[in-house]
């Protein structure tokens, strides 16, 4: 992704865009042979085992596009249960803690056991690199 492009909309109607990853040492770098043009924005129960999340889509001012807010480490998602240690699948803003999980999507994060679960609303769209097919 060289330059700013329109990639769809949210389920509202908004535009999402996202423009070239920075390469600045704030970034660590992609795995090798990560190619970025085969970026695209899913719905986050749309994302696969093994896909590399590489930006969400902060909400911003109405009429405003939602640019994409690019992680300064992508991650692979790792699918799975919650993990019940940090507690953030009770707060208000998920509270599903009684909900079952096919209504609920979440990628778990793979840098440290015990860092806890990256919980997407389902319908949030999610910038990724889908992973190879074997």
């Amino acid at each position: 992704m060289t330059t700013h492009q329109h990639l769809g909309t949210d389920a509202a109607g908004t535009p999402l865009v996202a423009g070239p990853r920075p390469q600045d040492d704030e970034f660590d770098a992609l795995p090798d042979g990560t190619d970025l043009d085969t970026a695209r924005v899913v719905r986050a129960h749309e994302v696969q085992d093994g896909d590399l999340i590489l930006a969400d889509f902060p909400e911003t001012e109405p009429g405003a596009p939602r640019e994409a807010d690019y992680f300064t480490t992508a991650y692979t998602a790792h699918l799975g249960s919650l993990c019940g240690e940090c507690h953030e699948c009770h707060t208000d803003r998920y509270a599903i803690g009684d909900t079952p999980d096919y209504q609920i999507r979440y990628a778990v994060l793979d840098f440290t056991p015990g860092d806890g679960c990256d919980i997407w609303l389902r319908n949030e769209p999610v910038l990724i690199i889908p992973a190879p097919v074997a």
